[in-house]
């Protein structure tokens, strides 16, 4: 994806189409916050922060693509998997078609981009790769066509990124503070409520695009969840682990417990400890996607990194 042009018209709009029964009030928070949006075009971690004294939400567009690539990948599964429900997951090779095989080496370099970066933070102004898509592999944002992959994960990784950044705005409107340990952990907590609600919880929202939200805030959280199976779960003064926030958020806003988003939730989960050699027992059953998924937190929060 190339760097937004301008951050103050374009991340804005993100927000607004993600949620766009609240178009007017989202520009209204922004508004009365007097919030402005930098693009970080250099760093490579995953960032995306608020900075309450000054109203400026920070993005690192480097780290779009990756999340981008998590959205690709966690859908080409995910739609295979429903195709073949009868076979099980068990039995679906991650490499078994082309568009699996593209799923695959996306994320494969997402993960390897991550683990990167957290074992030499400036790892981005020394290999290239880390930068860009490789080639070969489709592009963010690419214009492709309608219902396919490509543009799935376009809508998906936008919804994805409008979670995040309502997200940062809650900071904001609950008047956050900043702060360590629990109390920090609380705050993130509150915050993914906030945006959570603030997506998801208008009335008039039809439900096949509740669903489809639901899917980028899985996406959203799945991204930063997933990166625990290969590095471990930390414990971090500011932020409480990942798995446990999308864990909340679902517990919260899905109470079906065999609804799609606890299914994607279970593959997304799936695809990254099938990747690392973690298999979930295929012999074990479980009477719903919520079941299975709650084993998949449970896994994660007993690895340790690799």
């Amino acid at each position: 994806m190339d760097p937004a042009p301008n951050p103050n018209d374009d991340f804005p709009r993100i927000m607004c189409e993600s949620a766009p029964e609240r178009a007017d009030r989202t520009r209204a928070l922004i508004q009365r916050h007097r919030v402005r949006f930098e693009a970080d075009e250099k760093g490579a971690s995953i960032r995306f922060e608020v900075l309450p004294s000054v109203g400026l939400v920070t993005v690192g567009t480097l780290g779009v693509g990756r999340l981008w690539a998590h959205a690709y990948g966690a859908f080409a599964l995910y739609d295979a998997v429903s195709r073949n429900a009868a076979s099980g997951f068990d039995r679906l090779k991650l490499d078994s078609t082309p568009a699996l095989r593209t799923g695959r080496a996306l994320m494969k370099w997402a993960i390897e981009v991550d683990l990167a970066l957290v074992r030499d933070p400036a790892a981005a102004d020394k290999y290239e790769w880390i930068k860009r898509i490789p080639d070969g592999l489709p592009l963010p944002f690419d214009q492709r066509p309608f219902g396919s992959l490509e543009h799935v994960a376009d809508h998906l990784a936008l919804l994805a990124a409008g979670f995040i950044f309502f997200h940062e705005l809650a900071h904001l409107e609950l008047s956050h503070t900043p702060c360590e340990g629990e109390a920090s952990h609380r705050q993130e907590y509150e915050a993914d409520d906030w945006a959570a609600r603030w997506m998801l919880e208008d009335t008039t929202i039809e439900p096949l695009a509740r669903t489809k939200r639901l899917l980028g805030v899985a996406i959203g959280l799945g991204w930063l969840a997933s990166n625990e199976v290969y590095q471990g779960v930390e414990r971090s003064m500011s932020h409480p682990p990942s798995n446990s926030r999308l864990r909340r958020v679902l517990d919260i806003h899905v109470p079906d417990p065999v609804h799609v988003a606890w299914a994607f939730t279970m593959v997304f989960l799936d695809l990254h400890l099938q990747n690392r050699g973690v298999l979930p027992e295929s012999s074990r059953p479980f009477s719903t996607f919520k079941e299975a998924a709650l084993d998949r937190f449970a896994r994660i929060g007993g690895l340790s990194p690799i």
